[in-house]
């Protein structure tokens, strides 16, 4: 990808990283279009909030893909999650205009819960208890308007090496979506745990009716202990 830099965020970034999450990713993640979370253009305070969390987070990883005029083409952020692990540092107060939007935490609550599941199934699965810092990936996205093929690949790719070369030898991922699910598994991450959205109810109703081809969350791990 002839000039494309690929490099890890400063601070002076962070704010422009979220603003390019709410243009690229929010209403058309498939999730998020499923459950109606949000339309174009309309801004959440609480997850604008809740983005800056995990990218202020100790050891977490930023990365951002910049054209030669250094405009943003995609961003990457991911948390480490530790034995010791805490709480998103969230502003404890919010007005009313920036309280979580129950739509939002149907899907924090969703995130959770899956979570969970994924990390009892690897348990399961490598027959291993023992707990490792690992680096876990929160979103990947690229501009939804220009397309640059396989930036999405490199992205992953270069928040991969950047995280073995912290020396983490584990890392992990939720996708809600085929297309990053394809990605990750291209680049080594094996499968721990798979669901249907189907299968996910509230009340007896399924909860994300998504657009084929998304028809399954994923949780996925690169183990290389």
């Amino acid at each position: 990808m002839e000039g494309v830099i690929i490099r890890e965020a400063v601070q002076s970034e962070y704010t422009t990283m979220v603003d390019f999450v709410n243009a690229h990713f929010l209403s058309s993640e498939p999730i998020n279009k499923a459950i109606g979370l949000c339309e174009d253009g309309y801004r959440m305070p609480y997850f604008d909030a809740w983005c800056l969390a995990h990218i202020n987070r100790e050891g977490s990883l930023n990365m951002v893909a910049t054209d030669s005029q250094g405009e943003f083409l995609g961003i990457a952020f991911g948390i480490l999650v530790t034995e010791k692990d805490v709480e998103l540092d969230l502003p404890r107060k919010f007005d009313r205009s920036s309280s979580i939007p129950p739509k939002f935490q149907t899907i924090l609550d969703f995130l959770g819960w899956f979570d969970e599941q994924g990390v009892q199934k690897e348990k399961e699965i490598t027959k291993s208890n023992k707990q490792v810092d690992r680096m876990d990936y929160t979103i990947v996205t690229c501009r939804s308007d220009r397309r640059t093929p396989g930036l999405g690949t490199a992205l992953v790719k270069k928040m991969i090496e950047t995280a073995r070369a912290r020396g983490l030898k584990h890392q992990s991922v939720i996708t809600t979506s085929a297309f990053s699910a394809k990605i990750f598994q291209k680049l080594g991450f094996t499968e721990m745990y798979s669901m249907p959205y189907t299968d996910y109810k509230i009340n007896g109703d399924v909860v994300f009716k998504t657009d084929d081809p998304h028809t399954h969350a994923k949780y996925l791990t690169l183990r290389e202990m």
